[in-house]
């Protein structure tokens, strides 16, 4: 319950701090990179799904802990990549467009990609990618859109101080969630084994190298962006799927070992890239 709800202020945070900083001229030029933006779909809805078959067939693990890495895998959109770009100094904005791009299509792509990977999938599928994507869109344009209004209304050193504090607000509880998730779940990491927590580790390094690759030729910020925003899931849409569907324990417990490595993995990548740009 904690972990959701620092999960969910996360999102909030997160978003508020990059409606902060965003101004029309952005959001249009964002909108215009129309062959990034499909790149960037491409790498999360695509290479991420099928490398995660790949790697998954070859992998000495139970068949309920496949299903839990695989929806972890075809769950685009976790909107706290906003949080972990800010930190890596990369293209926020944009990383923000992605992730409300990515958790739109996954309404549709991701019980689709379930069925494809695992000969499952039903409409329950459906209606729980559906549900969670609806509320992944609410906390993601809610503070987003608020923050726009309030930076198109309110004096400037306002809106630099909130940001600030929208931002500092965003890495304490990334910090938290991380920490939290490592103390509560040791026990689900060791029960699952190495090989669990090492599919989990390649395939988020799969998602962030493919989609840093396919945005060559872009600035570094958007690039930054483009793996970060790959690299991340949607750990509440594979949740929410997990117990619509696949309700086995240990499927569940792949899902939340994947997200300890997911953030492990990038937030070490954010922390190079951070250093990098100084």
């Amino acid at each position: 319950m904690l972990e959701r709800v620092a999960a969910a202020l996360l999102v909030v945070a997160s978003m508020a701090a990059v409606g902060l900083d965003l101004d029309a001229v952005r959001a249009r030029s964002i909108l215009a990179q129309r062959g990034l933006l499909a790149r960037a779909m491409i790498a999360t809805l695509v290479v991420v799904p099928l490398t995660a078959a790949a790697v998954l067939a070859l992998a000495p693990i139970d068949a309920d802990t496949r299903v839990g890495l695989t929806l972890a895998a075809c769950a685009p959109g976790g909107a706290s990549a906003t949080v972990l770009t800010l930190r890596a100094r990369g293209d926020a904005a944009l990383t923000a467009a992605l992730v409300v791009l990515a958790t739109l299509l996954s309404a549709l792509a991701t019980p689709a990609l379930v069925a494809l990977l695992t000969g499952g999938g039903s409409r329950a599928s459906l209606v729980a990618a559906a549900s969670g994507a609806g509320v992944a869109i609410a906390l993601q344009l809610v503070p987003l859109g608020l923050a726009v209004i309030a930076r198109a209304h309110l004096p400037g050193d306002v809106t630099v101080r909130a940001a600030r504090l929208a931002n500092a607000a965003s890495n304490l509880l990334l910090l938290s969630l991380i920490a939290g998730i490592a103390i509560a779940r040791w026990r689900s990491v060791l029960d699952a084994g190495p090989w669990t927590f090492g599919a989990s580790v390649l395939l988020t390094l799969a998602g962030v190298v493919a989609a840093h690759l396919l945005g060559r030729g872009a600035e570094r910020e958007s690039r930054v962006a483009l793996g970060v925003s790959t690299g991340v899931r949607s750990l509440s849409l594979a949740l929410a799927l997990a117990a619509t569907v696949y309700p086995a324990p240990r499927t569940t417990e792949a899902i939340l070992v994947y997200g300890l490595a997911m953030y492990l993995v990038v937030g070490a990548a954010a922390e190079l890239a951070r250093r990098a740009d100084r």
